[in-house]
């Protein structure tokens, strides 16, 4: 017959007591659960997620020292956030403050800020490290940072948004940076974004203003820069700090003030690194200008056909050209690159890929643009009207690839090939569907995806 020791189960009973309880994260369901967002995240707790159902939704959230995920159910096309009506006009529709890694803002379209006087439209963070990914920052007005603010120690990471149409009395019409903060500006689509009004009007699509010329490093790479404007800086303007400005392509930016402006992008007091950028056809100024101070790094940049010249206040870069990119379809805005681009890492001049593209006009992918291995269909616009399906199926069988509006009615339905990446222009191949909101469905003999999208917006 077993003995048990009284004090050996004393022990394990002791031990068992004083161990913290294990916290299961959540999910929370707004409206299902929780009658507004800002409730939901009221009541989570650390590692929670509050999951948005398909609507509008008008209010203000705050989000204070929690390591939550904000995100919908549905994606950018069906959800929707609005400023409210007669609330503060003083604060974002989404504050971040204090927030820790692991903290994430997706899948929803801001629109309906037009205050002016406000620092800040859409989103504001104070010292976070917040992931905003997957958003559309859509026709919001403000002072700085219409879609995006950023102030203190923020180390935002800003991914795969799309900000169209913003506009900022001031400055950064998609984002503004100020103060030490510290983001990564990664592969977004900024397009139509302006800032006009006078004394300012700097960084049509994004405006940084680090404190210190040595401590603070924004990085903005793989980003298209598309048609914005501004009086200075048409697509981006940086002082101070050390941003490395890298694989970038601005095209069609342009600039409307007066003197040595710049179309494209600007750098004044700091000491950036500007390497593998493609700055061509901007207007109204030079495709890259520098001024007051600091030493630029510059490197294998392709700076073709801008208004006022190339370079200002600095000297070409090393492997530095001004060579046709060869985009596949520049009225419709796809810049990817044709098969003979000296953009390309085939090209002679011995750079890599230059720019946030690689080859398309029906070839494979280029160098960077892999999809994460999580998502088993994922959909990124190149333009308006081209939108590029990749899937991540597992499968030997066929995969196939259809299309619907909103009734349900079939626009068409395609198969993969060896190859997991697509691009379809719907101007030319669907016969000019209007413009609006799509569902693609991902289908291979065992799995099924479906995401929605848009085109022509």
């Amino acid at each position: 017959m077993a003995s048990y020791s009284p004090a050996l189960f004393l022990s394990f009973a002791f031990l068992t007591l004083t161990q913290p309880p294990v916290l299961v994260a959540e999910t929370l369901h707004v409206p299902a659960e929780f009658a507004s967002i800002q409730s939901a995240v009221d009541a989570s707790s650390p590692g929670d997620t509050v999951l948005v159902a398909p609507g509008t939704y008008s209010e203000k959230i705050r989000i204070v020292e929690k390591g939550i995920v904000l995100t919908s159910s549905h994606g950018v096309d069906v959800t929707i956030l609005t400023d409210p009506q007669g609330a503060p006009t003083d604060t974002t529709m989404i504050w971040l403050e204090g927030t820790p890694p692991g903290t994430e803002v997706s899948g929803f379209t801001m629109t309906g800020v037009t205050d002016s006087a406000r620092f800040g439209g859409a989103i504001g963070s104070m010292a976070c490290s917040t992931l905003i990914k997957n958003n559309v920052f859509l026709e919001n007005y403000a002072q700085w940072g219409s879609g995006i603010y950023l102030i203190g120690e923020s180390r935002a990471r800003i991914e795969s948004n799309l900000f169209l149409r913003n506009r900022a009395f001031s400055g950064g019409a998609g984002v503004a940076v100020f103060g030490h903060a510290q983001p990564s500006i990664d592969s977004n689509d900024f397009e139509r974004n302006s800032s006009l009004s006078e004394p300012y009007g700097q960084g049509g699509a994004i405006y940084v203003l680090n404190l210190l010329l040595n401590e603070t490093i924004t990085e903005i790479s793989g980003n298209r820069f598309y048609r914005n404007s501004a009086l200075d800086g048409g697509a981006l303007l940086s002082w101070y700090g050390t941003p490395v400005i890298e694989n970038n392509t601005l095209v069609f930016n342009s600039a409307l003030g007066p003197g040595d402006v710049a179309a494209g992008l600007k750098t004044s007091g700091c000491s950036p690194t500007v390497s593998a950028n493609i700055i061509a056809l901007n207007s109204g100024g030079y495709g890259f200008a520098h001024e007051s101070g600091g030493l630029p790094s510059l490197s294998c940049n392709d700076l073709f056909q801008n208004g006022l010249g190339p370079y200002s206040g600095v000297a070409p870069g090393a492997g530095d050209f001004a060579l046709d990119p060869e985009f596949c379809d520049l009225s419709a805005g796809d810049l990817s690159l044709a098969a003979g681009s000296p953009c390309l890492p085939s090209s002679p001049q011995g750079c890599g890929l230059v720019g946030a593209f690689g080859q398309g006009c029906g070839a494979a992918l280029g160098v960077n643009q892999e999809a994460p291995t999580a998502e088993v269909l994922r959909i990124r616009r190149l333009s308006p009207w081209i939108v590029e399906f990749q899937h991540t199926f597992d499968s030997t069988s066929p995969v196939s690839l259809e299309v619907f509006d909103l009734s349900g009615r079939l626009v068409f339905t395609t198969v993969f090939g060896a190859d997991p990446v697509l691009r379809w222009d719907f101007r030319r191949q669907a016969k000019k569907h209007p413009a609006g909101i799509l569902f693609a469905r991902c289908k291979s003999k065992s799995r099924v995806a479906t995401r929605p999208f848009t085109v022509g917006l």
